[in-house]
């Protein structure tokens, strides 16, 4: 009864229902809950009616506490699966508005310490970076809490280093992590607490001393946390329902987004339709197959006034019901529209996303090369420029020390190291998960 009521109330009449969905009810009251995807809009809409009456519910329990103390900061705590296969849309979360429901945006991530286990990086970083990454730029003034904050797997007997350890923190705090509690501070030694942080002495002696380090250089990191991006890939509730092309597409974006020494937002449709694209002077769409008529119509603004687009896969071929829609995006006016037909690796969108950033004029304050000035991958910069001073953050994610310089304007040759107190002189070399804080003066 709950989803014909929200039907009535979303379309009007079920001949309207019945157009959109290609079927042919003669009442709300016949719809029931579709278990298959024979219609499609019907089935998108189902999920869609279970996400809004989730956060409906806890908007309820939002106000409920406000009735009695209006002043006091909640959250709702959602677990790091923004980017995951299509099931997740099924689950009744939406991962934009749970960080908007109050002044915080709850948060439940994992990150892992890769070790001797295959991989190219010394940790894995990315599930971490791509959530807060969403939910620092749909509630960019809300901080982040991870108030489970799984670093070290339940029953892991390898060997953590302390290096890892501050990683974690450090680079959280980077994406807007406000405060933190881990998973999990326990003597005991069975089931889920097992080879938990609390038994690992080296490991708390390292949580310690970034715990220090961030309230000491807290003004620095808050700088840093709040580094405006250009650089937006679309976050695209409407593919998430179809496959998992999108997602598969979107992480490989912002793993070479990653590395290209700018800061990277994801744009969500709704911010689209709300007018948010001015702020970006580059938008990726991977793989994205479905969308609303409205963000198509959006982008296509953007390219006329002089905003450049870049398209992988075939995108928004259907609008969010799965009807086909013709055309898409178009190339006119002062901008750009960069199609890619086939599916892009990390490497590949890090060199072609260099080259579209300068393109589009995009501000890097700071680039990091190698000494003979040839690309580094797997070092993540973010600087900010704030009181004549500029920061920048630096952690190589990779396995081996990389030997680099950073170029700036004018030319710098050396820098302070907040973390330490010592100078720098370039070149320098980064060690795995190692973070850095350096300041240069401008002027």
């Amino acid at each position: 009864a709950a989803f014909q009521a929200w039907l009535k109330a979303k379309w009007g009449s079920v001949r309207n229902a019945n157009r959109v969905y290609g079927t042919q009810f003669r009442r709300f009251e016949d719809i029931e809950l579709p278990q298959e995807a024979t219609h499609y809009g019907l089935y998108f809409d189902r999920w869609r009616f279970t996400q809004d009456r989730f956060v409906a519910f806890h908007e309820m329990l939002r106000e409920r506490i406000h009735r009695y103390a209006p002043d006091l900061p909640v959250h709702a705590k959602v677990m790091s699966h923004a980017f995951e296969d299509p099931g997740r849309f099924e689950v009744g979360i939406d991962y934009e508005r749970f960080p908007q429901l109050g002044r915080i945006a709850g948060n439940d991530c994992v990150m892992e310490f890769t070790g001797e286990r295959p991989g190219e990086y010394a940790c894995d970083w990315q599930t971490m970076a791509m959530n807060y990454t969403l939910q620092h730029s749909v509630a960019p003034d809300s901080p982040i809490f991870n108030s489970e904050n799984h670093l070290i797997a339940d029953g892991d007997t390898r060997y953590i280093p302390e290096n890892y350890i501050r990683t974690v923190y450090w680079q959280e705090a980077m994406h807007g992590q406000g405060a933190t509690t881990t998973w999990v501070w326990e003597r005991g030694q069975s089931g889920d607490l097992a080879e938990n942080i609390l038994t690992r002495a080296n490991c708390v002696r390292a949580f310690g001393r970034v715990a220090l380090d961030l309230q000491r250089l807290a003004p620095e990191v808050h700088a840093l946390s709040q580094a405006p991006a250009q650089l937006a890939i679309l976050y695209s509730r409407s593919s998430l329902l179809p496959s998992k092309d999108y997602v598969d597409e979107a992480r490989a974006a912002f793993e070479g987004a990653y590395f290209t020494g700018g800061v990277t937002d994801f744009v969500s449709e709704r911010q689209i339709e709300s007018g948010k694209l001015t702020r970006y002077k580059l938008v990726v769409v991977p793989r994205a197959s479905h969308a609303p008529d409205a963000v198509v119509k959006a982008l296509n603004g953007y390219i006329q006034n002089g905003g450049i687009v870049m398209t992988v896969g075939r995108c928004f071929m259907k609008d969010v019901y799965g009807r086909p829609r013709k055309p898409g995006l178009i190339q006119s006016g002062r901008g750009r529209l960069v199609a890619y037909t086939d599916p892009l690796t990390a490497h590949a969108y890090r060199e072609i996303l260099d080259r579209l950033l300068d393109e589009a004029m995009a501000t890097r304050s700071v680039r990091i090369e190698g000494v003979h000035g040839e690309p580094v991958w797997g070092v993540n910069v973010r600087a900010v420029e704030t009181d004549s001073r500029l920061l920048v953050n630096l952690l190589n994610l990779s396995r081996e020390p990389r030997l680099v310089r950073l170029v700036t304007k004018p030319a710098a040759s050396h820098a302070l190291n907040l973390m330490d107190g010592k100078e720098m002189e370039f070149p320098f070399t980064l060690l795995p998960l190692e973070p850095v804080l350096l300041v240069l003066k401008l002027r």
